[in-house]
């Protein structure tokens, strides 16, 4: 029944083609899928966007390989001089298009699009066989690795395009046969030009071509024929635009565009063919404090970046999809974004033209080069296909090339004179891109992207781009906050003349994760917000830097990440499904200065199982507003003076729900609110008063930890205190100035669980009362970290490797002996045992030892039975 219907459509498609001079049609249906095209069976069916890696948000091994597409699609008449294209948005990453076995086209590169003409291989008034082959092993195609997963697929749609016999030709980069330049633009005049490439299979060598612009509000501002010579197969023509006076300018605060409507007429005035583009008219430039401006006004950049893919749908998304995320961008007050690493859907550039979001795209040469030919080939082709693709959009305002181009050389290359050579090699390269991009459009900037060494300086490589985009993320992987302002500020007095920008920045967060002692790369949501408090004010008051785009809008897919998250990226303002985090409104305070903001900073810790010596607690309010109040339960707490856009009361909570108000007034006395639940419940310490107990213990951690698929709270570690529990001795694992490891334990869900723990000789004491209890152990052998990405760049390249052994008492009673965990299972494995035995005495003491002092424990409970 379903190829039934299939037929049917598509015979009716075929018969519109006849009726009409052109015609454009998703060509999404009707499509099967496999890993094996040997086995017929394997196929099922699938709706195109769709990647095949799912697997990648469970392992770094996710199937990176070939994969085969096929659809069976009826075509009816063919007429003489029409042709037929399909149009794919993105394949990744390598494509391979056959047509009733002729293959028709390899396509390598999976960010940009890509036109298959399919008219020599139709089969008239039959069944058609379409193939597609892809492959995302990426073999000297860019990326060649990446800090985030390959995904492969036919991930974006694919359109069948029927053209007349004369019409604006597809190309072979992907383009729709349409440019369009801006000549001279101010606020008084406006002047462009189109380029276009007009096939004709025709025998009339003259055709009538018009451009017609409308206003936003459907007004007509210009209309004007102009009669074309096509002799020749593809013709290049060019058109001059009638001018425009007093234009409606584009920017971030007016998103002013105009539609151009470019069309083919024959003699009758019959449309052969027409494009229709939205432009905005804008003109920026840099200063001569390398700053940007924008129709002569200063702009200061301030964004973020923004990865693809989404939780549960991978990168195979629907136009709403990406729509979605620049609405939310820009209602964060954005007025910058960096597409990173790759060139994205239409639907996205299209957003920011609407919304009023300027624009760095870039191609996927991450990490390093390959210094062959097959490899440059396809960087040159990328980089030419997004700039011929999305030319026309007036958001765009810089092309980039490279991102963080030798970050993994030292990983990859351990000769000193092989690393200079591919040094020198990758500076040349850049060049090459740098002048091919300058050639292929001079009208905008171009930037690379580099990590935080200056080594880019010392190779020559951060003089290649006309704008150098820093990844800086001091405070995180390694030295302070204050390290950040420290190092740009001396790239500045190094090179004053050299325009630069704050490129990536940011800390990873984890909503099961708190802290009230925040720190460096414990992934607490509290110190993803003590991260971007600091750096953003520094990007605005450094007159020296052009802006910011901060790491990362989302939390996005990154197969080979370990940390908190193993295969996320979690420095994002939203979580992978979309949810925004409190963090993402001090941005929106920050950036908006039309906009009252008032936030209660308590979303993402909205209920809170605490030890009764917390009971004092931060509550944050972020907000634009001078002062603002905040309620508990309708009594007023306190006013606060605003500074850096959040203020924070230390607040008594009684154990139950509460009910948060925080009221500010605008400067013109409008009053603004924002109202928050919150509950809390409490652990006692005093433990001499209680029949039973339920104690979980995050060892050798000071943040909470909220387990995984259920209500379990796992308390900070704290000191044993008499009548009370806690450890006695030990210390906290310690990598460098970081807690625990940043490995992923495998056996587990709850992994910041078993990266941190307690070790040494030490033991945990409990003052309960005689009875029957169950005791869990929770154990990772840490002692081998496994090899660090290069991504991480304050890890340590030294490892131990000894397997630790150790000797386990309750209350003196031996249960493990030479007890290794490692040993058992493995390193950076979840080991949990769990004991039932009787107390009888007044409190319980665990106590664990070893001879080289190499015991540990990740996390404990102890619960009456």
């Amino acid at each position: 029944m379903i190829r039934a219907l299939q037929i049917f459509l598509l015979i009716f498609l075929s018969h519109i083609s006849v009726l009409a001079q052109m015609h454009k049609t998703s060509f999404n249906e009707g499509w099967f899928f496999s890993y094996n095209e040997q086995n017929e069976e394997s196929f099922e069916q699938v709706m195109l966007p769709h990647h095949w890696n799912a697997d990648a948000y469970n392992t770094k091994d996710y199937h990176r390989g070939i994969a085969n597409y096929k659809k069976d699609f009826y075509w009816g008449d063919l007429i003489k001089g029409q042709e037929h294209y399909l149009h794919f948005e993105g394949v990744n990453s390598k494509a391979s298009v056959l047509l009733n076995g002729h293959q028709l086209l390899i396509h390598k590169g999976g960010y940009t699009s890509f036109n298959v003409n399919i008219t020599e291989y139709l089969q008239e008034k039959t069944i058609n066989h379409l193939e597609i082959i892809v492959d995302n092993t990426n073999k000297d195609i860019p990326p060649l690795s990446g800090d985030f997963t390959i995904f492969g697929g036919i991930y974006r749609p694919v359109w069948l395009i029927s053209k007349a016999s004369t019409h604006f030709y597809p190309d072979e980069l992907g383009s729709n046969g349409v440019m369009f330049f801006q000549d001279e633009v101010s606020n008084s005049i406006a002047k462009g030009h189109v380029s276009l490439k007009v096939r004709n299979n025709s025998k009339v060598n003259k055709r009538n071509i018009r451009s017609t612009c409308t206003d936003a509000d459907g007004n007509l501002v210009f209309q004007k024929d102009y009669k074309a010579t096509v002799d020749k197969k593809i013709n290049n023509v060019k058109i001059q635009l009638p001018p425009i006076k007093n234009p409606h300018l584009w920017s971030p605060s007016a998103p002013n565009l105009y539609s151009l409507k470019i069309q083919i007429l024959d003699d009758d005035e019959n449309v052969l063919d027409q494009v229709e583009e939205r432009i905005g008219w804008r003109w920026f430039e840099i200063d001569e404090n390398n700053g940007f401006v924008l129709n002569g006004q200063p702009l200061k950049l301030m964004g973020a970046s923004r990865h693809q893919d989404r939780e549960g749908f991978g990168i195979a998304l629907s136009d709403q999809q990406h729509i979605d995320d620049i609405v939310a961008l820009k209602e964060m007050g954005a007025n910058f974004i960096r597409l990173a690493h790759y060139p994205q859907s239409k639907a996205v550039l299209n957003a920011c033209d609407e919304l009023g979001l300027l624009v760095w795209e870039e191609i996927p040469v991450v990490d390093i080069i390959n210094d062959n030919p097959m490899f440059k080939a396809n960087a040159r082709q990328a980089l030419l296909e997004m700039i011929h693709q999305h030319h026309n959009h007036p958001s765009i305002v810089m092309w980039g090339y490279m991102n963080e181009s030798i970050i993994q050389v030292p990983h990859w290359i351990k000769d000193d004179n092989e690393r200079t050579l591919l040094y020198q090699q990758t500076v040349e390269f850049a060049k090459e891109l740098e002048e091919l991009c300058r050639t292929a459009d001079p009208s905008r900037f171009t930037v690379m992207a580099y990590h935080g060494t200056t080594k880019y300086n010392e190779i020559g490589l951060s003089d290649v781009a006309q704008i150098s985009g820093w990844n800086l993320y001091d405070g995180w992987y390694g030295n302070d906050l204050s390290g950040f302002e420290q190092f740009i500020s001396q790239e500045n007095k190094k090179y004053p003349e050299r325009p630069l920008i704050i490129s990536e920045f940011g800390a990873g967060s984890d909503k099961r994760i708190h802290s009230l002692k925040p720190r460096k790369f414990d992934f607490s949501i509290e110190y993803q917000q003590l991260f971007m408090e600091h750096y953003w004010p520094v990007i605005r008051d450094s007159a020296y830097i052009m802006g910011g785009a901060m790491w990362n809008l989302i939390d996005f897919s990154s197969a080979l990440r370990q940390e908190s998250m193993p295969h996320t990226n979690n420095k994002g303002l939203m979580y992978a499904n979309r949810e925004l985090k409190d963090v993402f409104y001090y941005q929106k305070a920050f950036l908006h200065d039309d906009e009252p903001v008032v936030h209660i900073a308590v979303r993402d810790w909205a209920n809170r199982y605490l030890l009764d010596s917390d009971s004092i607690q931060p509550i944050k309010v972020y907000t634009n507003l001078t002062d603002v109040k905040l309620y508990l339960n309708d009594d007023l707490i306190s006013s606060k003076e605003i500074s850096n856009y959040h203020a924070i009361w230390q607040t008594p909570l009684p154990e139950g729900k509460h009910f948060l108000r925080a009221v500010g007034k605008t400067t013109d006395g409008n009053q603004v609110e924002d109202i928050a639940m919150i509950e809390v419940r409490y652990l006692e310490r005093d433990l001499e008063q209680q029949n039973k107990v339920n104690i979980n213990i995050n060892a050798g951690s000071d943040a909470y930890y909220h387990q995984v698929g259920s209500s379990n709270v796992f308390v900070p570690d704290v000191a044993y205190q008499p009548g009370s529990w806690g450890y006695v001795g030990g210390s906290q694992l310690e990598m460098g100035d970081r807690p625990g490891t940043t490995s992923a334990i495998k056996g587990t869900k709850d992994d910041p669980l078993f990266q941190t723990q307690r070790q040494g000789n030490f033991s945990y004491r409990f003052d309960v009362q005689p009875g029957t209890y169950e005791l869990t152990l929770c154990f990772a052998d840490l002692q081998y970290f496994g090899q660090p990405l290069a991504y991480d760049l304050g890890a340590s390249e030294s490892m131990a490797i000894e397997q630790a052994e150790m000797d386990i008492r309750i209350n003196g009673e031996l249960i493990e002996k030479n007890f290794s965990p490692a040993n058992i299972v493995g390193g950076c494995r979840n080991l949990t045992k769990t004991y039932v035995f009787e107390n009888t005495g007044d409190s319980i003491v665990i106590s664990f030892e070893s001879d080289e002092s190499s015991s540990f424990i990740n996390g404990i409970s102890l619960v009456t039975k």
